[in-house]
């Protein structure tokens, strides 16, 4: 991967977490469509914000895992600061099963496509793991 793409991806990272922060601090207006909606969205973003920190950064994964769940313990941390938001452990988990199915879907497109990353390596950047 070029400087050039992971800059680009490193981009696309900081914008994400910055939207993500901008929607967990807003007040809530929409109205949930399922019981449980909220869980499947921190599920789904923190599996995104896996991938892309995989791609922006050459971390290892445990590293990238570490900061996105102290990241979405601070954020619940200041949900309990505003009077729109209630701060909740069950967020906290439902982030860190998102890691862990982000971690799950990556090692599987590294195993098809391995080619992917063993040309980041041949480029002196570590092999992501």
């Amino acid at each position: 991967m070029t400087q050039d793409t992971r800059h680009w991806w490193r981009v696309a990272f900081w914008a994400t977490l910055g939207l993500g922060t901008w929607a967990a601090l807003r007040p809530v207006m929409a109205e949930e469509w399922f019981s449980g909606q909220d869980k499947v969205q921190h599920l789904l973003a923190y599996s995104g914000l896996y991938g892309l920190g995989r791609l922006a950064f050459s971390w290892h994964g445990w590293r990238l895992s570490g900061a996105l769940l102290t990241y979405g313990v601070i954020i619940e941390l200041l949900q309990s600061l505003t009077p729109h938001r209630l701060t909740s452990a069950a967020d906290v988990v439902a982030n860190g099963a998102g890691l862990a199915v982000g971690a799950l879907m990556l090692a599987c497109v590294q195993r098809r496509w391995p080619a992917l990353w063993t040309a980041m390596a041949a480029q002196g950047e570590p092999e992501c793991r």
